[in-house]
């Protein structure tokens, strides 16, 4: 393939191995970049192959001759042959044309259709390694960015700047050019600037700490209608102590479509934190500062619990101001797409993590009403969206634990290390 595909926007092994290969092989690539593309490939195929068979997922990648069948009988010339191949390749270059290695007397074929996503290890050397065969199709950078924007970080795009901004700096005049680095920063400056133009201003409350949540748009479904009466919603705390910031009393908000009170859920509460409030937080605010290596991974995992827990159009940034102290609005509360167990499930976990200290009692079960919605999937409103009406359909729900229950506490345990170190690696006491 002597030119890359450019309007395949997916960062696909197979369609990148070939044209590095062909550029390897007749423009004279060096040894070290390819060396690199094969071993990082190589990684790639094993984890794939080892992810496949734990999650009792189909096999895509698996190897296609093994010594278990040669011992059979089943592939003794067959493996024989390669495995000579094999021996006999001495070169990077011998190696390279046979496209396929030996791992624990396994053979795999190095063309495999694996979708590289933010979940990978190495992600940004991937998406540095797509990026530049665009160097002589520069008119696909913005369209490559858009795609992955959309159906790879789900239009969170802070998210995918950040990434973007890493992998240029990580691997600039090496990968990526001049050309292809001033084409993705033009395309930021340009989403930046268009997004500035069609951006609705919420009207913005004062929290001791930052809130993301009500600087957005989350709109999850045309068909449902809620009423947020916004001038029941101004700010009255401007002028107020950080400490009595939590809650304002005097506002009494209703979803008229449900009748539900605002103020009566609050009312129960014995705590004025309406968030699972991180308590890592009043002394170390570099947790949610995406240069801290453990907020990446938290990010990973997030990715992994989104569409089977939660509406896939929701932003982690979204997600995480549950864990920060904010007044989330209704249109705002982060959907469950998850059973009401798993959902029991996830705050049992946070309160057990110790992560939250103001979570006694009935306290976890009302936090959650004022955090989250509800996906129903049976019953008149099956697929409606819905407001908890009744803190005990969360903390009354019956089920098993599962492997799903597991993914939850996984990442619950992950932000409670996220919680546990500074930013110079000490245990924060608390």
């Amino acid at each position: 393939m002597n030119e890359p595909c450019y309007e395949s926007y997916e960062i696909n092994t197979l369609d990148i191995w070939y044209y590095e290969k062909y550029q390897y092989l007749s423009e004279g690539t060096p040894d070290e970049d390819i060396r690199l593309l094969k071993d990082r490939l190589e990684e790639l195929i094993i984890y794939t192959n080892k992810w496949q068979k734990e999650e009792g997922n189909q096999i895509t990648v698996e190897p296609f001759s093994d010594l278990a069948r040669y011992d059979s009988g089943e592939h003794k010339g067959y493996y024989e042959r390669h495995l000579r191949d094999w021996q006999e390749a001495k070169t990077l270059r011998e190696r390279i044309i046979l496209a396929f290695f030996s791992v624990n007397d396994e053979f795999f074929s190095l063309l495999q259709t694996i979708y590289v996503s933010p979940s990978h290890s190495n992600f940004d050397y991937w998406l540095a390694l797509k990026l530049s065969q665009y160097e002589k199709g520069l008119k696909y950078i913005s369209k490559f960015c858009e795609y992955n924007l959309k159906h790879i970080y789900d239009n969170d795009f802070e998210k995918f700047k950040g990434l973007l901004e890493v992998s240029i700096r990580q691997y600039k005049n090496n990968l990526i050019s001049e050309n292809i680095s001033f084409y993705v920063e033009h395309w930021i400056k340009d989403y930046e600037s268009n997004s500035q133009k069609n951006k609705i201003d919420f009207p913005k409350k004062t929290w001791k700490y930052e809130t993301f949540v009500d600087e957005q748009v989350f709109e999850i479904n045309e068909d449902i209608e809620e009423t947020w009466d916004h001038s029941k919603n101004t700010d009255n705390t401007q002028n107020k102590e950080p400490e009595t910031q939590h809650v304002n009393q005097e506002s009494k908000v209703e979803d008229s479509s449900l009748g539900i009170n605002i103020r009566n859920i609050t009312n129960k509460l014995e705590t004025s934190y309406r968030t699972f409030f991180l308590s890592a937080l009043v002394k170390n605010r570099s947790i949610f500062d995406t240069e801290n290596g453990p907020f990446m991974e938290l990010s990973q995992l997030f990715d992994g619990i989104k569409n089977e827990f939660i509406y896939p159009g929701t932003t982690y940034k979204q997600f995480m101001a549950i864990f920060q102290e904010a007044d989330i609005k209704i249109e705002n509360r982060i959907v469950w797409i998850g059973t009401y167990y798993e959902l029991y499930s996830f705050i049992k976990a946070i309160e057990e993590a110790y992560i939250c200290q103001h979570l006694k009692d009935k306290n976890k079960w009302l936090i959650a009403q004022l955090c989250f919605k509800y996906h129903t999937k049976k019953g008149k409103s099956n697929g409606q969206i819905i407001e908890i009406t009744d803190y005990k359909k969360i903390s009354d729900a019956s089920g098993d634990k599962s492997h799903n229950t597991d993914k939850l506490e996984d990442f619950v345990l992950k932000l409670k290390a996220l919680c546990d170190e500074t930013p110079t690696g000490e245990k924060n006491k608390i």
